[in-house]
């Protein structure tokens, strides 16, 4: 998973890029199911992971966008690669969010669309409205930020098998995008089996 600045060890370049490159190489190999150099011995791995020029198959079903991503995500010159792993997290929720398909749902003025210590099982894209995230901490509900349309929540509970950590309750009338780990498997047949554990390393 080295990026070429750490293969040919030239250490004043090596930055946080060289750690998206790495994040880059990993979703290459759940993609196509191999690493993206493959030399017979450590030494031709190391000079092929320097020259950089791993590319995914034309032949592997990857969606386009997707292939987009993992090529700015293994750029050689760290300049052209994602410049913060935020950025590469914001393509990759975009490209989750990109189906129309995902029913759409409307919550009264105070009612919970998620709440603290529950298991989730869907995700929420807010489309109109104005959410609350609060926190039970040391005793007492704090809030924590104020949800604006086009906001993503509660993504990790489709990916991961946890509680929710957090509660949120509709300011106002809200409309969300439900996206359900059953929706979104048929969404995204092709990469189900990656996203949740590609995610969560982020």
């Amino acid at each position: 998973y080295m990026s070429p600045e750490q293969a040919s060890g030239v250490r004043e370049r090596i930055d946080t890029r060289s750690d998206i490159f790495g994040l880059g190489a990993m979703l290459y190999e759940i993609l196509s199911g191999h690493a993206p150099y493959q030399g017979l011995k450590p030494a031709e791995t190391l000079a092929q992971a320097e020259a950089c020029k791993s590319v995914l198959q034309p032949y592997l079903k990857v969606p386009q966008e997707l292939r987009r991503i993992v090529a700015m995500a293994m750029e050689a010159e760290p300049d052209k690669r994602y410049q913060r792993v935020e950025d590469l997290q914001r393509d990759l929720l975009g490209f989750m969010r990109g189906g129309d398909n995902f029913p759409r749902r409307r919550f009264s003025k105070g009612q919970y669309l998620i709440r603290e210590g529950e298991t989730g099982e869907a995700a929420f894209i807010l489309t109109a409205g104005r959410c609350e995230v609060t926190k039970q901490i040391n005793g007492k509900r704090e809030s924590l930020r104020i949800l604006e349309p086009g906001d993503v929540f509660g993504e990790t509970a489709i990916l991961a098998s946890s509680p929710r950590t957090a509660s949120v309750v509709a300011l106002s009338e809200v409309v969300a995008v439900v996206v359900t780990a059953d929706a979104l498997e048929l969404e995204l047949e092709a990469m189900k089996p990656w996203m949740g554990a590609f995610i969560r390393a982020l």
